[in-house]
């Protein structure tokens, strides 16, 4: 990665925020680029590898305790062929594509990867790599081998099947699939009793094979990722030697600079702008990023005033005789295994509270899947912090209207009243105690090991509506991991939510899944239901879907989503066709400024105000206050788009620029809407209860004529960056003013189109409506402006 800063007594030196920002979004865009086609190609291999070996094989190894040498060579050899034949040359594009900026600025310094001293690094690391690769994957069999051996009465035959689908895999993932395997088959056999020993077998070695392929999807990526970088960021420090060996460039200094996010590690957080001349190495130990695998950071380089070189440190003097090299960034450095992939609709809670690990350090975590008897939506989120410099596990959710009260009075009576604090996040993706963004009234239940339960107390008057049930569990992580879980399952008990520690069943799955679609096609009689049973709730429930017309079939099909960080919900794919009918062809939002829209992209998407303010950021929107008391703060404001000359600017917030997002968003099922400017209003009596149904919305909204620029479509939590299918400017002034906003923030495509196609002139509503149907296909058409 190269970023060049012509030191001048006359101009002032670019802020670092800037450089970061081009820097490194140059890295995430060659890796978003290059990534995927790596992926496929060690996949192939894994799945190659599996094929060559015969059960045979694998049997005779299980008898002989482990793998064979004859085995383990031809591994090697396989490895060998691949990265020499096919890795070897991605490695090489990505070193000439860390070049193309120098090259650029200087148009006759020439720079060959293949003859440049960089080269030679990735071919010693590309050779260190095979034998790691095959190490490992030795390693991971001889371990199964071990784990099948201290269970007196397995066979050969099953040991071989067991072993078959974690070829490619490392040691941990290995044993974590066996694992996977054996619980799947337990819990089949607890669940039936009478079941036959061969079907559990069957449904335990399907359902592992699945778990393998997202194992061998993440190991890919992250091998693809880590390898990528080093290749890329290697290219740009060997493209800088050669030009300052041929008199291009003056003295340099190298700053590495990390992603500046929220999923920073604490690893490379201490390296951030840390600044050595080119031959040294940084406090890590390293020369160049990546630190350690799937590493995003990245190196910057200044040229110093002519006589003037970064200052040099002690540290820093080094043998200019000795032989220089750069240490070869393995994916095997770090002891910790990797994960698996998390599922499409978040974990399972018995999966967290099994490895504490599964916890993301980022901005708004990752969706948990908890037992139904009394949390909103089946949903928690999950996640790890830093506050004042210690780390916590942080669980939080809203509860069920009755929970609620229930749990409220419990941790009145068990603990104190206080304030809910909602701190303020740091640019390193930390929080200080004291930083307080926002407050509510609060009950409080801590423990000894200072694990704290916090619920908002006014479960009476619902003052911040939006806020209603939510809660917070914060656990401090010590690192043992055994007692972390002690705490955790000790602070659910005292707040009386020991039931969420547990998945939901089956049959609360379903009816979320009938509850969430009847929520949508009949909400006034849903909104009657407050008071109903749950028997008398499931029997109206599924009265409301036979009248609809909805399938048990249709029930079935809908899938689970983690559709924002941190948050899933019940997505109905055949309510996009009903929609498209009534005249849908997008949906769009209205930001008010090209920064803020940069922003937008550059995050994860649209993020409601509720979950802005959990997660310590900014607290915005066109209504702040209103929207918490009325409920829309939970949600994210949008309209919907259809074939309508109405123009945008009549809309509030529509006058300047407009992002389309794709009409498949509403195929998620926990949208509402109303024709007309209402706050988002959540309140039974504020016109909630009343609310058009969604095929009814659509109808009034698609019809010549009706459609009302105030209509509002309520996304709850947020809408995720890969719906976004193009930015709609008013003028062409401030569309050619966005472009270079993007350019400035280093982002020159965006969901893999050109920013100069993703970004064009659309005034009346309907103007998009062709964009919407085809999605981003729309771009390899001639629609273009």
């Amino acid at each position: 990665m190269i970023r060049f800063a012509k030191a001048k007594t006359t101009s002032k030196k670019p802020t670092q925020s800037n450089g970061k920002k081009v820097t490194l979004n140059k890295l995430k865009s060659f890796l978003t680029a290059a990534e995927p086609e790596v992926v496929e190609i060690l996949l192939s291999n894994w799945n190659a590898q599996s094929s060559s070996v015969t059960y045979k094989e694998l049997r005779e190894a299980y008898l002989a305790g482990g793998l064979s040498e004859k085995q383990f060579q031809k591994w090697q050899k396989d490895y060998a062929k691949l990265i020499n034949s096919t890795l070897a040359v991605k490695w090489q594009q990505a070193a000439a594509a860390a070049a193309q900026e120098v090259m650029a600025k200087y148009p006759y310094f020439v720079y060959e990867p293949a003859v440049s001293a960089s080269m030679g690094f990735i071919k010693q690391h590309g050779a260190e790599l095979v034998t790691n690769l095959a190490k490992e994957q030795r390693e991971a069999l001889n371990a199964l081998i071990a784990h099948c051996s201290g269970y007196t009465a397995i066979s050969p035959d099953e040991a071989a099947r067991i072993m078959r689908p974690c070829i490619g895999l490392t040691k941990p993932q290995a044993l974590a699939n066996a694992r996977y395997r054996e619980s799947v088959k337990a819990a089949y056999l607890n669940a039936h009793p009478h079941g036959k020993a061969a079907t559990a077998e069957k449904k335990a070695a399907e359902a592992a094979a699945r778990y393998a392929a997202r194992q061998h999807r993440y190991r890919a990526q992250s091998i693809a990722r880590t390898e990528l970088a080093y290749a890329y960021n290697v290219g740009a420090y060997g493209a800088t030697k050669d030009a300052q060996a041929k008199g291009y460039i003056g003295a340099c200094v190298k700053i590495w600079l990390t992603a500046y996010d929220e999923r920073v590690c604490p690893i490379c957080s201490q390296l951030d702008d840390e600044k050595h001349n080119l031959e040294v190495a940084f406090s890590n130990g390293k020369m160049l990023p990546p630190a350690h695998p799937q590493c995003r950071c990245a190196v910057a380089y200044e040229e110093a005033p002519a006589g003037n070189l970064y200052p040099v440190l002690q540290s820093d003097i080094i043998d200019t005789q000795a032989p220089q090299s750069l240490p070869p960034a393995s994916v095997s450095e770090p002891a910790a295994p990797m994960p698996a992939l998390k599922p499409a609709g978040g974990y399972n809670m018995t999966d967290v509270m099994d490895d504490l690990n599964l916890l993301p350090q980022n901005l708004h975590g990752a969706a948990i899947r908890s037992d139904g008897g009394m949390l909103e939506g089946l949903n928690l989120t999950g996640r790890r912090i830093t506050i004042g410099g210690a780390e916590y596990y942080e669980f939080s959710g809203k509860l069920m209207a009755k929970a609620w009260e229930a749990i409220a009075k419990n941790a009145k009576k068990r603990g104190l009243s206080s304030k809910m604090q909602f701190l303020a996040r740091n640019a390193d993706g930390t929080y200080n105690i004291g930083n307080v963004g926002m407050e509510l009234s609060a009950h409080r239940i801590t423990t000894l090991d200072h694990s704290v339960f916090e619920v908002y107390a006014d479960y009476i008057n619902k003052e911040q509506y939006s806020m209603g049930g939510f809660f917070r569990i914060r656990v401090p992580a010590t690192g043992n991991m055994a007692a972390d879980r002690k705490a955790m399952e000790q602070i659910f008990d005292k707040a009386g939510l020991r039931a969420l520690t547990a998945n939901p069943t089956n049959a609360e799955g379903l009816l979320l899944k009938k509850s969430r679609i009847a929520w949508q096609r009949n909400p006034q009689a849903m909104g009657g239901l407050e008071g109903a049973s749950a028997a008398q709730r499931s029997a109206k429930i599924d009265q409301i879907l036979r009248q609809e017309g909805i399938t048990e079939a249709r029930v079935q099909s809908m899938k689970l989503r983690e559709v924002f960080p941190g948050y899933s919900t019940y997505v109905d794919e055949a309510a996009g066709m009903e929609y498209r009918k009534l005249g849908l062809t997008h949906i769009w939002a209205g930001v008010d400024s090209a920064d803020n829209v940069v922003a937008i992209c550059q995050s994860d998407g649209f993020a409601a105000t509720n979950y802005r303010i959990t997660a310590g950021m900014k607290k915005c929107g066109a209504s702040p206050g209103a929207d918490m008391a009325s409920g829309g703060a939970d949600s994210v404001f949008t309209r919907i788009g259809v074939n309508t000359k109405d123009r945008y600017a009549h809309s509030y917030l529509g006058g300047q620029y407009r992002v389309i997002i794709a009409p498949d968003e509403l195929n998620r099922t926990d949208w509402y809407a109303y024709e007309y400017d209402n706050y988002g209003n959540a309140r039974m009596d504020g016109g909630f209860k009343n609310r058009k149904s969604s095929l009814d919305f659509v109808k009034s909204m698609g019809k010549k004529d009706g459609y009302d620029c105030s209509n509002e479509i309520m996304f709850r939590h947020g809408i995720s960056t890969d719906k976004f299918l193009g930015i709609s400017c008013e003028t062409a002034g401030g569309r050619n003013f966005l472009i270079q906003k993007f350019r400035d923030a280093g982002i020159t495509k965006f969901n893999g189109v050109p920013i100069e196609e993703f970004v064009t002139v659309t005034t009346r509503v309907g103007d998009d409506s062709i964009r919407g149907i085809q999605g981003l296909s729309y771009y390899n058409n001639d629609n273009l402006f």
